[in-house]
């Protein structure tokens, strides 16, 4: 819901500071609204895309920081508690970010990257996600769609939010206002995540001490990670659980997944670069090409809901195939969706074909899920809780490499003009074909046809 109103109020204060330095006597008044079409110059665009580039990197390092502590923690003491500091984190987040643009006149508005410290309180979204996952996890058997079902249930909040914010801006409401009303909303989650019940107990994870030696307590007794009571405190089972991570190292067949979840944090930030896009190239206003959310996400609802299913439905009828088996048919599917979408939408001339390359575009989104439902059937209920944090820190090292990325090459395109503004998306395609090459040489180490 915030996405059009916060991408409006961030282009008006850069199209002010722009008209200022190059037109000083033209709106002067700083309660003067400029016009929206006014601001879609190259300059203004070109700082805005990085602006919002640096700060998706900015809102990745308490992520990456924290991932691991808090996937610790999570296993120590409980899912409920991490996500409510997460949330309460993000809260914090977007008040300070609002309030720095609110004074804007007075404080540059560079000073709301400031806002992403607040992050380190829960690690940010990504920690967000990555418990949301994990909760799934303990819940879920492995062939279970609530992976897909809980994506599904994300996207249908987009096609909600972004009409009730295209008709609030449309009614010249303040941008504030939705800005104001979204963070409400993610504070009725932290509310929400209080009354959950823990899903914790439900892995059987044992206690960081069974299965050890008395020989491997004394061991680490000597080196200073137990106390004389040879009880575990929490520092020593995070550098215990840290160590474990090693396991991702140990095998290739496992290592090779995990690097391909770099490219998890691509369709998000593609998806924050694409209305902007959109609005620069033809013309329309912020509020109006916000509906290439919902319309994305009315194509991925269907492709989760309908679509994916029913390919794995065909492919255990048909083929008698193993859960793994078809979440690596439909991850390689996803692969060339993502990489032909992006390619068709860097170079669609008119609008009608920008919505079919959307929604080409949107049939890799299915990637993150069938991967993510595949790795985790290759690893023990008791890793799964550290995995989702490694895969939560390559999300936000993801969004390092290609938010600055893609919002250089976006600033470049647009300076070169013509169809060389979808820049960023070829860029983008070539990512995808890169970061995702390994899905494509993995082998899974089992049968893949299920007997009867």
């Amino acid at each position: 819901m915030n996405r059009a109103p916060w991408m409006r109020i961030q282009e008006d204060i850069v199209c002010r500071a722009y008209y200022k330095r190059t037109f000083p006597h033209e709106f002067e008044n700083p309660h003067d609204p400029i016009p929206e079409d006014r601001c879609k110059v190259a300059d203004v665009q070109g700082k805005l895309a990085k602006l919002r580039g640096w700060d998706q990197t900015f809102s990745c390092l308490p992520s990456i920081i924290t991932a691991v502590p808090y996937g610790v923690m999570a296993d120590k003491y409980g899912r409920k508690i991490v996500m409510f500091l997460s949330l309460l984190g993000i809260i914090m987040s977007l008040v300070w970010q609002v309030n720095i643009a609110y004074f804007s006149q007075y404080i540059p508005i560079e000073w709301y990257w400031a806002g992403n410290v607040f992050l380190f309180i829960g690690g940010g979204s990504a920690v967000v996600k990555s418990m949301c996952f994990t909760i799934l996890a303990d819940v879920a058997s492995e062939e279970s769609p609530l992976f897909f079902g809980f994506n599904a249930v994300y996207l249908i909040g987009g096609v909600f939010a972004v009409p009730a914010s295209w008709y609030l801006m449309k009614q010249g409401v303040n941008p504030f206002v939705p800005m104001t009303v979204s963070i409400g909303f993610i504070t009725l989650g932290l509310l929400v995540v209080v009354f959950i019940p823990e899903t914790l107990n439900r892995t059987q994870v044992p206690d960081p001490a069974e299965g050890m030696s008395s020989s491997d307590i004394d061991s680490e007794d000597e080196g200073g990670l137990l106390s004389a009571s040879k009880k575990p405190t929490f520092i020593s089972v995070m550098v215990r659980k840290v160590e474990e991570v090693r396991f991702i190292f140990a095998s290739p067949m496992l290592l090779a997944l995990t690097i391909t979840f770099l490219v998890q944090s691509m369709h998000a930030v593609s998806m924050q670069l694409l209305f902007q896009f959109a609005s620069e190239r033809f013309h329309w206003s912020l509020a109006d090409s916000s509906f290439l959310i919902p319309l994305s996400s009315i194509a991925n609802f269907f492709i989760l809901v309908v679509a994916f299913p029913a390919i794995y439905s065909l492919l255990t009828s048909q083929f008698g195939l193993s859960a793994a088996a078809k979440d690596l048919i439909v991850s390689r599917g996803s692969v060339f969706f993502s990489i032909f979408g992006a390619l068709f939408i860097a170079v669609s001339p008119i609008p009608s074909l920008l919505i079919i390359a959307i929604i080409i575009y949107s049939f890799g989104n299915g990637f993150t899920s069938s991967a993510r439902s595949l790795i985790t059937s290759l690893v023990r209920p008791d890793q799964v809780s550290r995995l989702y944090a490694v895969l939560a820190t390559l999300d936000v090292i993801g969004t390092i490499i290609s938010g600055p990325l893609l919002s250089g090459a976006y600033s470049w395109g647009l300076h070169i003009g013509g169809l060389w503004s979808g820049m960023a998306f070829i860029v983008l395609a070539v990512l995808f074909s890169v970061t995702c090459l390994p899905i494509f040489f993995f082998k899974l180490p089992e049968i893949e046809v299920e007997e009867d």
